[in-house]
């Protein structure tokens, strides 16, 4: 692939976010993922119940917001390479991170973004889109486990 293209299309600055999407999620899917990033990634993690950062996300305590147990929603940054991915989790319907094209700087940052995505895809059995921040309607890129599209 092209960085210029990819820098272009994908990765273009206009100081708005992009999606990583992944719709029609349930609770597991959610467990498996945060499972996942504790396992394989830096996490630093607000953990709105202690008011606290913590350095892996306790499932648990999302369930509980989920649930109305907490008020606050917990958030998440995870880290791939130099690239930071935030989460909410606003609900187990569906899973959503934000990424900052801006960190997307070279092929190398946007193999590793594509493998993280590839990962997802192949640990929840589910499509893993990129859009335009909350425009998931129009994807930038594709990932169902191993076959990625491109805008």
């Amino acid at each position: 692939m092209n960085w210029k293209y990819l820098k272009d299309k994908i990765y273009f600055s206009d100081g708005s976010l992009r999606d990583i999407f992944i719709s029609d999620t349930t609770c597991s899917d959610w467990e498996k993922w945060v499972q996942y990033v504790n396992k394989n990634h830096h996490v630093e993690w607000y953990n709105s119940k202690t008011d606290k950062y913590e350095t892996s996300i306790d499932f648990k305590i999302i369930q509980e917001f989920w649930h109305g147990i907490i008020d606050i929603c917990p958030t998440s940054s995870i880290f791939i390479k130099e690239i930071q991915i935030n989460v909410h989790f606003w609900g187990d319907s569906e899973i959503e991170n934000d990424i900052d094209p801006e960190q997307i700087n070279s092929l190398e940052d946007n193999l590793a973004l594509i493998t993280y995505m590839s990962e997802i895809s192949d640990l929840l059995n589910k499509e893993v889109l990129l859009t335009p921040e909350n425009y998931h309607e129009i994807c930038l890129i594709r990932v169902n486990i191993n076959n990625i599209e491109f805008a």
